[in-house]
């Protein structure tokens, strides 16, 4: 059996006006993922289940409180977000992106409008205003969150499997190890 989702106002889950909804990437791991990984626990019948997650949805499992069900997690593309460690070529876009894009439009639009902006996607407030403060600290969301969040780190004891790329332009060489770091935490 495989599962996929969509997050709490995006994609299909998405119901009524954008600018309603009032959601962050912490409340999607809580809730969304929670809920996502009890539902498959009880159809599983005891079979291990594996978490498969790209970007963000390897990034978060620390945060999902019954992540403890999960039996290897494999990774792809998952790495700290920080900007000013993007490739070269991405950097400039990525700090437009976070201190010029992001401000603008969200309080414009009272959302993030990526699919007009071509951009990511269209993101609750909550939730890219959360991604970009991670993505402006050296230490992503351990820097932001604090120590509660490094503590949950060290929660995650499952296997982990990690995916990385040498020629992905957000990942450099110096966030792949800063990533290594955190996951010699767990």
């Amino acid at each position: 059996m495989v599962v996929t989702f969509d997050y709490s106002g995006v994609g299909l889950s998405q119901s009524g006006n954008m600018r309603d909804i009032s959601v962050t990437i912490t409340d999607w791991a809580k809730f969304d993922c929670a809920a996502m990984i009890e539902t498959v626990s009880v159809r599983a019948l005891g079979k291990p289940l594996y978490w498969i997650g790209h970007s963000l949805g390897g990034q978060i499992l620390e945060l999902v409180p019954n992540h403890k069900h999960i039996a290897k997690v494999i990774t792809i593309a998952c790495g700290s977000g920080y900007w000013f460690e993007n490739m070269p070529a991405v950097k400039w876009r990525a700090w437009w992106l976070w201190y010029i894009i992001v401000p603008l439009s969200i309080r414009l639009y009272g959302y993030f409008p990526g699919k007009r902006l071509r951009k990511v996607g269209d993101l609750p407030k909550g939730v890219m205003n959360q991604w970009r403060k991670w993505c402006l600290n050296p230490e992503y969301m351990i820097g932001v969150e604090g120590g509660t969040i490094r503590e949950k780190y060290s929660s995650v004891m499952m296997p982990i499997t990690s995916f990385l790329f040498t020629d992905d332009e957000f990942m450099t060489e110096k966030i792949l190890n800063l990533f290594t770091v955190f996951t010699r935490i767990l």
